[in-house]
């Protein structure tokens, strides 16, 4: 299985890989929406994990792309932010989001919500 993860904070970065090692899953990470459009270009992940303030352009123009195409739309997406506010959840579950989880999230709470992402 392949997680894409759109972050840009390194720190983040290796909590996540620290965390999913468990999860025996390959880990592809970009920094900005360009580069997750890019991976996005090579791969079909599994899961996609994004960040809605990043560098650039949002996760959530991130989240409208992988929406309007066909071969991306159906993926299974998990929001990892610091600002979980009411009217970004509610945004989140009107994109078709899973999951909204909380910066700093614990890594029981996240192995948790991926396995149950991944596996419904």
């Amino acid at each position: 299985m392949i997680i894409l993860v759109v972050e840009d904070e390194s720190a983040i970065h290796k909590l996540l890989q620290l965390t999913l090692r468990s999860l025996a899953v390959d880990i592809v990470f970009a920094y900005t929406v360009s580069d997750a459009l890019q991976a996005l270009e090579k791969i079909t992940p599994d899961l996609i994990i994004v960040d809605i303030h990043l560098p650039i352009h949002s996760g959530w123009e991130l989240l409208e792309i992988i929406r309007s195409k066909p071969r991306l739309d159906h993926l299974p997406v998990v929001i990892l932010t610091a600002h979980a506010t009411l009217v970004n959840q509610q945004k989140a579950h009107a994109m078709g989001v899973q999951h909204v989880l909380i910066k700093p999230v614990l890594p029981d709470v996240l192995r948790q919500t991926l396995t149950k992402t991944l596996n419904p």
